[in-house]
């Protein structure tokens, strides 16, 4: 049996990926902070590469907050 690379993969985690996938369909973009205050997320990247592998496009961009920090901002354009 092959596989359909157009059909969307079941997503892992579902109850917080589905809430991420939401907030960000919704055209909010979320940082690891964000997912933490907002759904006890812990591993938001490992969320959004299960909806990357799932068949949602994600794009992320690296906010400078300091000199010496960067942190990722995911997002989708709606």
């Amino acid at each position: 049996m092959s596989k359909n690379p157009k059909k969307q993969r079941q997503i892992k985690n579902t109850s917080q990926s589905a809430k991420i996938l939401e907030y960000m369909k919704n055209g909010n973009k979320i940082t690891a902070k964000d997912a933490y205050e907002l759904f006890g997320c812990m591993t938001l990247a490992q969320r959004v590469a299960d909806l990357k592998e799932a068949g949602h496009e994600i794009k992320s961009k690296q906010l400078h907050v300091s000199k010496q920090t960067t942190i990722s901002q995911y997002y989708m354009d709606i």
